[in-house]
């Protein structure tokens, strides 16, 4: 034992003895001992990679990793950043006969309107003169209008041998040509129809097309071989916006059929005495116009009143043209047209009676009267003006005073009135029977029955009794049910037209100009228009001919080698005069001037890795519509382009106006230069023109767009991790790149934030140099966000701006896995010998390796901590004083952790006190830490 006052030795009182943790040795009077623990980390190398930025090179996880040698990961770097250099000729070739005017590739850097100029020149010169070849072009498969009188005379000239080209009727079929206008009438039935049926149109005859007396309006009948004209009868006036007009049909018409053979014709201001004779429209008619009672049988076979005997001959009114009765009381006046023997037909006649016979006054229409005399059987219709039903219809044999209602009665009376003129109607047909009073039989009858006591053939009468008055217009007409209908078409007009193709065949399409030469001679009063044939339809050219040359341009309708015209009247409707013209000569004028300018521009340019060549030419020329081509030489081809990359076309706009033909290429932009960098540009314009025109260049620009800045990045991943309680991680990464300068960033991916860590633990960022450099990551603060099962992972990037490639060489990638801090609760045991209490304390003196420790903590048991390392450094190295209890004893214990394989050694003295003295031992420990 030493004191502070003297240097003397004597019997410890305290003593080392071993514990049960860790592995301890007891040296000597058991004043000195050695301790040795374990802190060891898991290590782990990648065994998977992903290459962020870059390409492969070579080297493979983790061989190429595992160890600091000659074994490299290496990936290529990428482009990943880009600037722009523009080039310009240097330089300029003439092609083929293109002329030098001014200026210099010095005035082609900008697009200012300083302009380098060529001048074109002429390759190409034609001349043509082709006549029409044929006048039997049916291109729009319409049948001609008109005639040639001599075609071949258009095939030369002008020469004053003439194709006369004359108008021909197109409205087909047409009856007489001094009518203008006609319609169609067509007649539709729905029972059968017999020939000689009385039919009616309506028809408004205002306006020029018609004389006011209608002298002009004709009917006829196509019969399949001429025209037949037909007495046609108007029943209401000339003139009128609703004119009446009866005709009697030619043919019979089938049930449910029609003929439509019928016209009306009008539009003749020279017709006169037009036929009109009613007897021929209907069956029967007499305006008793003249004395025509001889024309009857004039005898009482119905008895309205009176005996068979009472009867009272009609007589004529001359002055009126009409026919008077008197009958006197009960005698009456019949009268029945000789030889009219039908059995379906309809009455009219037109009576006036005055009140000489107020009572029983009575007229009546008779039809199908057989057996004349008082043996007859007969239907009639009697109306009545007194006591009588009326009106009655009757089916009788003879009988005196008969006005039974065996066929009709009605269920009110109607009477016709004294002093008024009346129209009185009665049709029957099959067993149908109607009457109608001041109405048409189209109009709802007055009263209508049915009856089939005899349907045959019988006399047709008028029978007036106990009146007296006239009867005038006696009209008998055949008549079915329901009557048929006549419509009226649409007006023709009587029309001149010309349709005349001609045609070019073999024609030269492809001149610049193309003109349309027709020479004509003495023109018709009416228009005379040509059209061409173009799309598949008919597109104007002249609107009128006139004698002499006649020019126009056809380039935009001449595409084909096939060209046709058509000559065309221009009234095409109601052209009532027949027109002619003379055409001396028609042919087709082509010619053509081509000229043509052609430079190529030459520069140069830097080798660097091009990402695109965006190349520009803005030119302007002298006139307008040049076919421009722009063409950038493709060294890897040997050939400037057709089409695609390298290649430009357009027609230019406006005369001296520039134009920018701009192209950018990014697949294989390198491919447009060659070995020293240079490249070339060709232009060439050409049109057909008479004129010869100028190139102006502006701008010629050959812009690169090239990688100034390239990126190579790699993530390892680490797929075997087997603890994710460890206190802290740490990756050690060993790399360099084949270039220096280049920005590295190391960075361990975050599975929480799922995103590399930008900085603080897991990040590092630092400028490489030619050689390798080590970087460790420790991650001590939530390590556990660093991993994701068995999974952790860490991207190495470099980027450098340079215009060339790098390698990235990866060397080594480790990471050291900590296990949770190790204690050893019982590693040596302070052992007091004496009854007297002391006082104990560790102070370290020496150390190897502390650098490693990430935690060391060496403390009594009791709860005093005495020695500290943390982060390879002491934080504490000398423990503050513990009471040893007299005969008793302290166990010495060590907790730690270290951050990567190796063997620290701490060495420290047990210092021991006497209380109340200054009386100390130290005994030497050495704490061995693998």
């Amino acid at each position: 034992m030493l004191t502070d006052s003297e240097n003397t030795v004597t019997e410890p009182p305290v003593m080392l003895q071993p514990g049960t943790a860790g592995s301890s040795t007891i040296y000597t009077n058991n004043t000195s001992a050695s301790v040795t623990v374990s802190a060891s980390a898991t290590t782990f190398y990648p065994n998977g990679y992903s290459v962020v930025a870059g390409s492969y090179g070579s080297g493979s996880t983790p061989s190429s990793v595992s160890a600091v040698d000659s074994n490299y990961f290496v990936v290529d770097s990428v482009g990943s950043g880009t600037s722009d250099s523009s080039y310009h000729p240097l330089t300029y070739n003439l092609v083929g006969g293109t002329g030098y005017v001014s200026g210099s590739v010095d005035n082609l850097t900008s697009d200012d309107d300083i302009y380098m100029t060529f001048q074109s020149y002429l390759t190409q010169e034609t001349n043509i003169e082709d006549a029409a070849d044929s006048d039997l072009s049916d291109v729009d498969q319409s049948s001609d209008k008109g005639s040639h009188s001599n075609f071949s005379a258009e095939q030369s000239g002008p020469d004053a041998s003439y194709d006369v080209l004359t108008e021909s009727m197109t409205v087909s079929n047409w009856w007489d040509m001094s009518y203008l206008y006609r319609r169609r009438l067509n007649i539709t039935t729905t029972p059968a129809l017999p020939a000689g049926y009385s039919v009616s149109f309506t028809l408004d005859t205002t306006g020029a097309g018609f004389q006011d007396d209608g002298d002009d309006l004709r009917v006829v009948y196509w019969n399949g071989t001429g025209y037949e004209e037909l007495d046609r009868a108007n029943e209401t006036s000339f003139n009128d916006a609703n004119t009446e007009i009866w005709f009697a049909t030619v043919s019979q018409i089938p049930s449910g059929g029609y003929d439509d053979n019928y016209y009306v014709y009008y539009g003749n201001p020279s017709a006169l005495n037009p036929p009109a004779n009613r007897s021929n429209v209907y069956l029967w008619w007499d305006d008793f116009s003249s004395n025509t009672l001889s024309r009857y049988d004039l005898a009482k076979w119905v008895d309205i009143h009176g005996a068979d005997t009472y009867y009272a001959t009609p007589t004529y009114d001359a002055a009126n043209e009409r026919v008077t009765f008197d009958t006197g009381d009960n005698y009456a006046s019949d009268m029945y047209p000789k030889g009219m023997n039908v059995s379906d037909a309809l009455i009219c006649v037109t009576f006036w009676a005055d009140l000489n016979y107020p009572t029983d006054a009575t007229v009546a229409l008779i039809s199908r009267l057989n057996n004349p005399g008082i043996g007859s059987t007969h239907y009639y219709y009697h109306f009545s003006h007194g006591s009588y039903t009326s009106p009655g219809g009757s089916y009788n044999s003879w009988t005196n005073g008969e006005r039974n209602t065996l066929m009709y009665s009605p269920p009110s009376n109607t009477y016709w009135g004294f002093n008024q003129v009346h129209n009185l109607t009665y049709a029957a047909y099959g067993t149908s029977h109607k009457l109608w009073f001041d109405e048409k039989p189209d109009d709802t009858p007055l009263a209508s029955a049915t009856h089939s006591g005899d349907t045959s053939p019988g006399r047709w009468g008028w029978a007036p009794a106990q009146v007296r008055g006239w009867v005038d217009d006696l009209l008998i007409r055949r008549y079915v049910e329901p009557e048929p209908t006549v419509s009226v078409g649409a007006q023709e007009s009587q029309n001149y037209e010309l349709d005349l193709e001609v045609q070019w065949t073999n024609v030269n399409f492809s001149e610049a100009n193309e003109v349309l030469c027709i020479y004509g001679g003495a023109m018709g009063s009416e228009d005379i228009r040509v059209d061409v044939w173009y799309s598949n339809a008919w597109s104007n050219v002249f609107i009128d001919l006139s004698a002499g040359w006649n020019n126009v341009s056809v380039g935009q309708y001449l595409t084909f080698s096939t060209f046709t015209i058509r000559f065309k009247g221009g009234a095409e409707t109601s052209d009532t005069v027949q027109d002619a013209w003379q055409v001396d000569v028609s042919l087709l004028h082509v010619w053509t001037r081509e000229y043509t300018a052609e430079v190529e521009f030459q520069g140069g340019s830097n080798l660097y890795d091009w990402t695109r060549l965006n190349w520009t030419a803005v030119t302007s020329w002298t006139v307008d519509s040049v076919q421009v081509t722009l063409q950038l030489y493709n060294y890897t081809g040997q050939f400037y382009p057709g089409s695609g990359d390298g290649y430009i076309s357009y027609t230019s706009g406006t005369a001296n106006a520039d134009q920018t033909g701009n192209q950018i290429v990014t697949s294989n932009p390198e491919d447009f230069r060659n070995a020293t960098g240079g490249w070339k540009i060709k232009m060439k314009g050409v049109k057909l023109t008479d004129i010869q025109f100028d190139l102006k260049v502006d701008l010629v620009e050959a812009a690169s767009t090239y990688y100034s800045e390239y990126t190579a990045s790699t993530a390892f991943l680490f797929d075997d991790i087997t603890d994710n309680q460890s206190p802290s991680l740490n990756f050690t990464v060993v790399c360099h790149n084949s270039v220096d300068g280049a920005v590295v960033t190391i960075q361990v991916w975050n599975y929480t934030t799922s995103s590399y860590v930008t900085g603080g633990q897991g990040y590092v960022s630092y400028t490489s140099t030619g050689g390798n450099v080590t970087k460790y990551l420790n991650i001590t603060v939530n390590p556990a966000s660093c991993l994701d099962g068995s999974n952790a992972k860490i991207r190495i990037t470099a980027v450098l701006s340079t215009p060339t490639s790098f390698q990235q060489l990866i060397n080594y990638v480790r990471l050291l896995q900590k296990p949770k801090q190790l204690s050893y609760d019982y590693v040596l045991n302070i052992q007091n010998q004496v009854a007297d209490p002391w006082k104990v304390r560790l102070k370290a003196f020496s150390q190897t390796g502390l650098g490693r420790l990430l935690n060391c903590t060496l403390y009594f048991k009791n709860g005093t901590q005495q020695i500290v390392v943390l982060d390879g450094s002491y934080s504490q190295d000398t423990g503050g004083w513990a009471d040893l209890a007299g005969s008793g004893s302290i166990h010495i214990a060590v907790d730690v952790s270290a951050e990567f394989l190796g063997t620290s050694q701490i060495w420290v003295y047990l210092e021991v006190l006497k209380p109340s003295t200054t009386t100390r031992m130290s005994l030497v420990i050495l704490f061995r830490i693998d």
